[in-house]
């Protein structure tokens, strides 16, 4: 069972209880995750007679004395099931973010790291929540356009991140000088993770079980994108973006609207960012990560790593697949002790 630590609204610690607790790692931001994530937890009968148990309360879980994978924090919701055992709910961290939006539609022009601070600042300034803004180094110091409405910040930010090709994760952290108070830090970068140079592979001495191998993605290396106004005429359009190399898989074309858009640099920006996340197909494999070495170390949400496949059948006669890959979800079922993970890679 983990140990899961219970705070209150000002994020400082309330209590713990022990609970069996999946829980899910992603990137927020990359077209291949939808972001977020929950988790139902089984709670002792004790747990449940409790008054400091409530919803959107937050709870952090480490992984145990071994810390082979991160520390995961949620907050508590509906549903609720009421009869015994009784069973609560608990989303990722950036649904914080859900639970907010803007007072009104505001437009800003900005580099990312800046806007995505401001809308932090807003969610904030509605109640506490203790969201900051984490590591942005590297992010594209590019200045944008962006105009925001009413939507929700989570929803409004996940758009964001895809247009502008970055990525976020969520790191949980207790902070000593603030009385251990729980903070939610979410770095944004271009690209999450690191290079880790790892190898994943199955056959002899195997580290990890493929179960599920497909190529996917829909392929379009012909892109033309066209700014959110309302009318034909007062649209603006850049000239088609076109990958070559992509061009193996037939000339592919779409008009692609970025409706907060209005400014040329930025409309250009999104549009070659959109060329390159769709040129590809893309490779995609469902793992599950034995605890061999250093494998489950080797995984956080963004990790570039080395993948031999032995069993696959590929598109142009090919058999087997070794190449990079980037982890892009995870997930631990604590009943059963087992990271099952999602990679994925251009072919």
């Amino acid at each position: 069972m983990s140990r899961a630590l219970l705070f209150g609204l000002d994020n400082l610690l309330l209590w713990e209880f022990k609970a069996n607790i999946d829980r899910s790692y992603t990137i927020d931001g990359h077209p291949s995750s939808s972001g977020g994530g929950s988790t139902v937890i089984t709670i002792p009968d004790a747990v449940a007679a409790d008054k400091r148990l409530n919803f959107g309360r937050m709870i952090l879980v480490s992984h145990g004395d071994n810390n082979k994978l991160p520390s995961w924090a949620g907050m508590l919701d509906t549903p609720w099931k009421a009869l015994l055992p009784a069973q609560v709910t608990a989303y990722n961290a950036e649904y914080l973010l859900s639970q907010r939006c803007p007072d009104q539609p505001f437009f800003l022009q900005a580099p990312l790291a800046a806007i995505a601070a401001e809308m932090i600042n807003q969610a904030n300034a509605q109640e506490e929540m203790y969201i900051r803004l984490g590591d942005t180094g590297g992010l594209d110091p590019t200045i944008r356009q962006e105009t925001f409405d009413q939507r929700n910040f989570w929803e409004q930010l996940k758009a964001l991140l895809l247009r502008a090709g970055a990525e976020m994760t969520v790191r949980p952290q207790r902070e000593p000088s603030d009385g251990n108070r729980l903070y939610i830090y979410l770095d944004v970068k271009q690209r999450a993770g690191v290079d880790t140079g790892f190898l994943l592979h199955d056959g002899d001495n195997a580290n990890i079980k493929v179960t599920a191998a497909s190529v996917d993605g829909q392929i379009w290396n012909r892109v033309t994108g066209i700014s959110g106004e309302s009318t034909q005429a007062s649209r603006q359009q850049t000239t088609p973006q076109i990958s070559t190399d992509s061009q193996i898989y037939r000339t592919r074309s779409i008009v692609q609207q970025f409706r907060s858009v209005r400014e040329n640099s930025t409309l250009l920006a999104n549009a070659q960012t959109f060329l390159d996340q769709n040129k590809f197909p893309k490779l995609k494999l469902s793992i599950q990560v034995l605890d061999v070495g250093d494998a489950i170390p080797a995984c956080a949400p963004g990790n570039q790593v080395l993948v031999h496949a032995s069993k696959l059948w590929l598109p142009g006669g090919r058999q087997g697949w070794r190449g990079t890959m980037r982890l892009i979800s995870m997930n631990y079922i604590e009943s059963s002790n087992t990271l099952t993970a999602d990679l994925e890679g251009t072919l």
